[in-house]
């Protein structure tokens, strides 16, 4: 693993998730200034474990993707994976569909 590109990944998943520098500097508590010496490498060519922890916290990417030298592939929003599907389901059944009783008008017999 390069260091030295840890910034740069930050900077594509920022842009990929449609954060601003000052975005995302005021999501991790720091400034626009903060963020451009970050991803420029300028701050830190190693930067600590907690600033990364919580910048894929913010990214809402597995940390992972900051470490990897390549930007793999954005996690998929559309639908969760089979087997957390079938937790969700479980967890969060969908009721049965009812009918609605018939509403009575007044002129049934009666």
């Amino acid at each position: 693993m390069e260091t030295g590109r840890i910034g740069r990944r930050i900077a594509y998943w920022r842009d990929h998730r449609g954060f601003t520098q000052a975005d995302f500097g005021r999501l991790m508590g720091q400034t626009r200034r903060w963020v451009q010496d970050l991803e420029g490498g300028q701050r830190q060519r190693d930067p600590r474990l907690s600033v990364l922890v919580r910048a894929a916290e913010v990214l809402r990417i597995p940390l992972e993707q900051l470490l990897m030298d390549s930007p793999g592939t954005p996690p998929s929003t559309t639908r969760p994976p089979a087997e957390a599907a079938a937790v969700i389901g479980v967890l969060y059944p969908r009721p049965a569909p009812t009918r609605s009783p018939r509403r009575s008008l007044g002129f049934g017999v009666g």
